[in-house]
């Protein structure tokens, strides 16, 4: 099976193959894989749409933040996920705010004292995430004046 096919790719790259080229000749021996297969042949697509999401990620972590400076106790907390931990300084006003806007998000609130005032919000297309950005800052604009 499938952990058959990981231990031969390792053997066959401590005996000096390429990686991916080990696991994809495992991966022949055995046709209940071509998910797998298909994967490893297309890896350059999945690498491209991966970095996109981490160019993304990193594009609203920053909005976020931004957006958050002067809300004391909140935060964008790191992540290597397609997903962004956000402490605000009212998750339920920020939720309703959104999905009012079509904008669908989860207030996490509820789950854990630990996750009081925060909400998961995951990483869209360019498009999403500007509307995103752009509905929280006309929710955290400052007061006209101040």
């Amino acid at each position: 099976g499938a952990f058959a096919a990981l231990a031969a790719a390792r053997i066959l790259t401590r005996a000096g193959q390429d990686p991916m080229t080990s696991l994809r000749r495992s991966l022949d021996l055995d046709p209940r894989y071509p998910a797998a297969l298909f994967a490893l042949e297309h890896e350059a697509v999945y690498q491209a749409q991966a970095q996109a999401i981490r160019d993304e990620r990193a594009r609203v972590a920053q909005g976020l933040a931004a957006l958050l400076q002067g809300h004391p106790g909140c935060q964008v907390f790191p992540s290597e996920a397609n997903m962004l931990l956000v402490r605000v300084p009212d998750a339920a006003q920020a939720f309703d705010h959104l999905k009012r806007r079509g904008i669908l998000i989860k207030n996490l609130s509820a789950q854990h004292p630990l996750l009081s005032q925060c909400l998961r919000i995951t990483v869209g297309t360019p498009d999403e995430n500007q509307a995103l950005l752009t509905a929280l800052a006309e929710l955290w604009a400052p007061a006209p004046g101040v």
